[in-house]
């Protein structure tokens, strides 16, 4: 199944990258603290944010900030396999 990531403009009015991390820019809801990186960690290790009320991995965010839409066929993850480190370079 294909997922329909958000494009590139809008996460850019959305998110603030900083140090691997995504931050709101505007605070999306009154218990969420735009300090704090965006979105919580799941079960599965990864983190994820909700946008358009669809969760989603912040790498593949973080990608897409970066680097405009994920081509077909192309599969985002952490090079060294440490789903905290979302830094650009470690994509």
């Amino acid at each position: 199944m294909k997922i329909d990531y958000p494009a590139q403009q809008e996460l850019r009015s959305l998110f603030r990258y900083e140090d691997g991390e995504l931050f709101w820019r505007l605070q999306p809801s009154p218990n969420v603290d735009i300090a704090k990186p965006a979105g919580t960690t799941h079960s599965d290790g990864y983190r994820q944010v909700k946008v358009r009320s669809y969760p989603y991995v912040t790498h593949r965010l973080i990608w897409i900030l970066h680097n405009g839409a994920i081509s077909d066929g192309l599969d985002v993850d952490h090079i060294d396999g440490i789903k905290s480190n979302s830094a650009i370079n470690n994509l």
